[in-house]
């Protein structure tokens, strides 16, 4: 098959099709190969955007990495949108390229980045079916790949986004607390303790079990919750303030326990650095 190097900007162009520098057939822009005589348009600076992807990628990392949990994690929504959105070259050796680059981060899961790298590479395998490369065996592997793991990502992607709902409703009753907390009666702080208490166990419940596929997020997300102590100070006797103190004591370690155990397992798999438990 011929394969010389060749750029679309030193080949004629009419709208959105250029002309075979080596049959001179009209070939569609982006194709990688001329349907008429078999001619790979090859990049004469062949792997330079992977080379480029990974500067960049390694810059915006550098530029999230020690600047707080907030700012980090508009980080992590900057390299995602980095990741998913990256051009798909038009050289057939950079789109090979850049499909190993990102099958070697599909195999994984659990992290944003990863899952963003699923997204480029199934815009690889639709660029490679648009250009007639499909039976290229160069890319054999790699749709054969995708073939097998496109319905399994969808079904988990699913499955993420029922975990993720649920920690969200979980998440935002446990913030109902802190109205509660605002009034200063027994019975409304009563009813902020339990809230909490409900709230925080319903997030934790709602986790997904921990494996090593996703131990990072697992802890991630284990690691954030904690127990934001409500004031039971009210102006009443100083009995029933201590007996809602009481309470409180209680309804914090039924937490740590179910938190604890949740750890615990994590740190069974042994994947990531051991994840200090609370006092229960």
């Amino acid at each position: 098959m011929d394969t010389t190097d060749y750029n679309y900007g030193q080949s004629s162009k009419n709208g959105n099709v250029v002309k075979c520098p080596s049959c001179g057939a009209p070939v569609k822009v982006g194709s990688l190969v001329c349907p008429e005589c078999g001619h790979e348009f090859r990049n004469v600076k062949a792997n330079a955007t992977v080379t480029k992807f990974t500067e960049e990628l390694n810059s915006l990392r550098r530029a999230g990495g020690a600047m707080g949990f907030v700012l980090d994690a508009v980080g992590d929504k900057r390299r995602v949108a980095f990741i998913e959105d990256y051009s798909i070259p038009d050289s057939l050796d950079d789109v090979l390229e850049l499909m190993l680059l990102a099958k070697s981060n599909t195999d994984k899961d659990g992290l944003p980045e990863q899952r963003a790298y699923w997204t480029m590479f199934c815009r690889c395998v639709d660029k490679v079916k648009n250009s007639g490369m499909q039976n290229d065996p160069r890319f054999a592997p790699l749709l054969e790949f995708y073939k097998k793991n496109a319905k399994k990502k969808n079904v988990g992607g699913m499955v993420t986004l029922f975990f993720f709902l649920l920690f969200l409703i979980g998440f935002v009753g446990w913030q109902v607390y802190g109205i509660y907390s605002l009034s200063k009666s027994e019975d409304n702080i009563k009813q902020a303790i339990t809230a909490q208490q409900d709230s925080l166990l319903t997030v934790i419940d709602g986790l997904p079990a921990p494996a090593k596929d996703n131990c990072s997020e697992c802890a991630y997300r284990i690691t954030k919750l904690s127990w934001r102590p409500v004031d039971c100070r009210y102006g009443g006797k100083d009995e029933d303030e201590k007996a809602l103190m009481d309470m409180q004591t209680a309804a914090e370690k039924a937490v740590a326990k179910k938190k604890n155990a949740y750890i615990r397992l994590l740190n069974g798999l042994k994947v990531l650095e051991p994840i200090p438990v609370d006092a229960d």
